[in-house]
C-alpha cells in the first residue's frame, strides 16, 4: 500500500511518537483480543471458546463482551466471566496481564446446518478504547455428529491352505454402542472340524458358538479347524451369524468367507520336494530359494535338480547341493529325512520386468521315480517406476517468499499410483496442475495422485529465510511400493542486491545522492505502512518526499515477507559532491555512505569531539540494536557495548549518534 495522503502519513507520524517508535527501545505491541474457535461442530455440541489476550504496555483495564449466535447458549466461562444468554463479559479494573480466557457455548438440538458468526469487542484502554475481537468470527454447523459405532463381526481367513491343515479362524469383534449381548455361530466347511475355541466358544463337529448375555467388548475371538487329509482342490465357504442386539437383531458375520485349498496332501506318506520362492524381486537381488523336503515311508534316496531362468545364476546352496550355473544339484544315496534345503540364485542387474519360471525334479525312490518339485514356480520382476523432479527456475535461485514451479515427471504409466513430495520447511504449496482433488496437502507433504498422468507441475513459495532447501519425494505404485524421485533436489533463497526491508520496522539509509531521489520512485515495488524521519533539530518526527544521504529513515513494512529496495533504482547522481549535514545536541539519526564497512571512529572522525554514543543496526526480527558504540573506548566493554574501533558501520543501515555540541558531519 502507498501512503500519498498527507493527514494519514501525519497520524501515523503521531501514532509513532506516542508509542515510542524504536529511537532506543522497540515499538510498543498493540492490545489485542484473538478468539479461537473449533471449524465445525454438530447440532447439540457444546464447544470452547478461546480468547487470548495480549495486553500491550499502556493497557489499565480489560473489559470484554462477546456474543455467540441468536439462540444459543453460554453455559460457562473461566476467570470470572459472567454468562448472559448468548453472551459472555468479563471487567477488571485493573492492568491484565497476558493470557487465555475460554467459555463454553450450548449450540441448539435443532440448529440447522450453515455457518454461524460471534461478534465482540473489548477494551484495554488506556482511556476509552473499544475494539473488535480479532481471528476467528465462524462456526460451521454440520448434518449429524459423531458418527454410531454399528455392531459388527468380521471374519479373516488364510487365503489358501492345504489338505490336512490346521488353520486359525479370527473374529474382530465390534460392540456398536447399543450393544446389549454377544450370541455368535460360525460353520466351517462341510466335512472340516472345529478342534478348538477361545473365550468360552463351544466346539460341535463343523461349527462353533458363543453366547454371553452381558453388553460386550470390542475384541478378537478366535477358533481352529482341521481340515481333512483327502479334502480336494478349490474354494471353500464359511457361513455364520451373531446378533448383539438390541432385542433380536441377527446379522451375517462380514469379511472373509472362502479359503482356497490347493495342492494334494501325501497319501500314505508319499515324497514330495515343495520349492517356496519370493513373489516378487529386483534386477540386480540375490534371492534364496526353499526346497521343503518331505520324505515318505519308501524313500530310499534324495536326488534333486532344479533350474533357476535362463540367464539367472546359483551363487550358492547348503546340506551339500552343487551350484552349476542356472543349476543346483543335490545327491543322497541313502534314505533322508524331512527338512529344508535352501540355495541362492543371484538376478541380472539387467532383467526386464515379468513373470520368470523355475522349473525342477526329485527322487525319493523306490526305484527310477522321477517327479516334479511341487508349489511355487515363478518369480515377479515388477516395472520400476522412475521419476525425475526439476525445479524450474534455472539457475535454480529465488528470493525470500517467490512463487516458483517444480514439475515431476513420471516415466511409467501412472493408473493407480501417486508422487509424495516433502517440500521444504518454511516453504508453502501454493496449487498444482492436477487439481484440488488430486492433490493433498498434510503439513509439508504433499500427495499427489496421477490418475493416468505422467507429469504435472506445482507451485511453492519460497522461505522467507536465506539458504539453501532441499525437496524430496518418492513415487508410490499400485503395490505400495516406493521409488525416490530423482532429478534436481535443492533451491537456494538469496536476497536480491539492494536495501532489505524486513517484516515491521526497518531503519536504513542511503549511501549517496541518488539520481531519482522521490520516495514514490525509490518505494514503488515497496509495501509499506510508514515512512518518517527524525528531525534533531526541531524534536520532531518529520515526513519524507526524498532520500537523502547521511539521513536515517523508520519505514515500516507491512508485508510478511521480506521486500527489496532493489539496486537498480540506487543509481548514484553524477556528479555529486560528498554528503554534509549539521547534527545537533542530543539524539540524531544518521545514515552511511562509504561503499564498504568502516569503524565508527573512522566514519564519524568529523564529530569526534562532538558525540559520545553510537547504536545500531536496528534487528527489525529482535526489535534491537546489535551494538552500542561508545566513542574514545576500545575493544569489547561487555555485551553489546563496544568501543568506537570495533563498532562497524555498514551500507544501508542507519544509526542514531548522541551529539553533545552542535557540527557538522561528512560523508565519504
Amino acid at each position: 500500500m502507498k501512503i500519498n495522503n498527507m493527514l494519514r502519513l501525519l497520524g501515523i507520524m503521531a501514532l509513532v511518537l506516542v508509542v515510542a517508535i524504536p529511537m532506543i527501545s522497540s515499538a510498543a505491541a498493540q492490545s489485542d483480543v484473538c478468539r479461537q474457535l473449533p471449524a465445525t461442530a454438530a447440532p447439540g455440541d457444546e464447544i470452547t471458546v478461546e480468547l487470548d489476550i495480549t495486553a500491550a504496555g499502556d493497557a489499565t483495564k480489560l473489559i470484554i463482551e462477546d456474543a455467540a449466535p441468536a439462540g444459543w447458549t453460554v453455559t460457562g466461562a473461566d476467570n470470572g466471566g459472567t454468562p448472559d444468554g448468548d453472551t459472555v463479559r468479563w471487567i477488571e479494573l485493573a492492568k491484565p496481564a497476558d493470557g487465555t480466557y475460554s467459555y463454553t457455548v450450548q449450540i441448539p438440538g435443532d440448529a440447522t446446518p450453515g455457518m454461524f458468526d460471534f461478534a465482540g469487542e473489548f477494551d484495554m484502554g488506556p482511556g476509552v478504547n473499544v475494539q473488535d475481537i480479532s481471528c476467528d468470527t465462524q462456526v460451521e454447523v454440520v448434518e449429524g455428529g459423531a458418527p454410531v459405532v454399528e455392531s459388527d463381526v468380521c471374519r479373516s481367513l488364510p487365503a489358501t491352505a492345504a489338505p490336512g491343515d490346521e488353520i486359525t479362524v479370527e473374529l474382530d469383534i465390534t460392540a456398536g454402542d447399543d450393544a446389549t449381548k454377544l450370541i455368535i455361530e460360525d460353520a466351517a466347511p462341510a466335512g472340516w472340524t472345529v478342534i478348538g475355541a477361545d473365550n468360552g466358544g463351544t466346539p460341535d463337529d463343523g461349527s462353533v458358538r458363543w453366547v454371553e448375555l452381558s453388553a460386550p467388548a470390542d475384541g478378537t475371538y478366535s477358533y481352529t479347524v482341521q481340515i481333512p487329509g483327502d479334502a480336494t482342490p478349490g474354494m471353500f465357504d464359511f457361513a455364520g451369524e451373531f446378533d448383539m442386539g438390541p432385542g433380536v437383531n441377527v446379522q451375517d458375520i462380514s469379511c472373509d468367507t472362502q479359503v482356497e485349498v490347493t495342492g494334494e496332501a501325501p497319501v500314505n506318506g508319499e515324497s514330495d520336494v515343495c520349492r517356496n520362492l519370493p513373489a516378487t524381486a529386483a534386477p540386480g537381488d540375490e534371492i534364496t530359494v526353499e526346497l521343503d523336503i518331505t520324505a515318505g515311508d519308501d524313500a530310499t534316496k534324495l536326488i534333486i535338480e532344479d533350474t533357476a531362468p535362463a540367464g539367472w545364476t546359483v551363487t550358492s546352496a547348503n546340506n551339500g547341493g552343487t551350484p552349476d550355473g542356472d543349476m543346483v544339484r543335490w545327491v543322497e544315496l541313502s534314505a533322508p529325512a524331512d527338512g529344508t534345503y535352501s540355495y541362492t540364485v543371484q538376478i541380472p542387474g539387467d532383467a526386464t520386468p515379468g513373470m520368470f519360471d523355475f522349473a525342477g525334479e526329485f527322487d525319493m525312490g523306490p526305484g527310477v521315480n522321477v517327479q516334479d518339485i511341487s508349489c511355487d514356480t515363478q518369480v515377479e520382476i515388477p516395472p520400476v517406476v522412475n521419476a525425475t523432479r526439476d525445479i524450474m527456475p534455472d539457475p535454480a535461485e529465488v528470493g525470500p517468499c517467490d512463487e516458483f514451479n517444480v514439475s515431476v515427471t513420471v516415466e511409467e504409466d501412472g493408473v493407480g499410483s501417486s508422487v509424495v513430495e516433502t517440500i521444504p520447511e518454511g516453504f508453502e504449496y501454493v496449487s498444482s496442475t492436477l487439481g484440488v482433488p488430486n492433490s493433498i496437502v498434510d503439513g509439508n507433504e504433499v500427495t499427489f495422485i496421477l490418475d493416468g498422468e505422467t507429469s504435472f507441475e506445482y507451485t511453492v513459495s519460497a522461505a522467507n529465510e536465506e539458504g539453501t532447501y532441499t525437496f524430496d519425494g518418492v513415487v508410490v505404485d499400485t503395490e505400495m511400493n516406493e521409488y525416490p524421485v530423482g532429478g534436481e533436489t535443492t533451491i537456494d533463497v538469496v536476497l536480491p542486491e539492494g536495501i532489505a526491508i524486513q517484516p515491521g520496522w526497518n531503519f536504513m539509509s542511503v549511501p549517496f545522492e541518488l539520481n531519482n531521489s522521490s520516495v514514490g520512485y525509490v518505494l514503488a515495488d515497496v509495501n509499506y505502512d510508514a515512512l518518517v524521519y527524525y528531525n534533531a533539530s526541531s524534536g520532531t518526527w518529520d515526513t519524507v518526499t526524498d532520500f537523502e544521504p547521511l539521513k536515517g529513515y523508520w519505514i515500516k513494512s507491512s508485508d510478511d515477507c521480506t521486500q527489496v529496495i532493489a539496486e537498480d533504482v540506487l543509481e548514484p547522481e553524477v556528479p555529486s559532491a560528498p554528503a554534509s549535514m549539521t547534527v545537533y545536541e542530543g539524539w540524531n539519526t544518521i545514515g552511511y555512505t562509504a561503499l564498504n564497512t568502516l569503524s565508527a571512529e573512522v566514519t564519524l572522525a568529523s564529530i569526534d569531539e562532538s558525540y559520545t554514543l553510537v547504536k545500531g543496526p536496528y534487528d527489525p526480527a529482535t526489535m534491537s540494536y546489535e551494538m552500542v558504540g561508545h566513542n574514545g573506548e576500545t575493544g569489547v566493554i561487555s555485551g553489546n557495548h563496544v568501543g568506537t574501533d570495533v563498532f562497524e558501520m555498514e551500507q544501508y543501515e542507519a544509526y542514531w549518534v548522541y551529539v553533545t555540541q552542535e557540527d557538522n558531519l561528512n560523508g565519504f
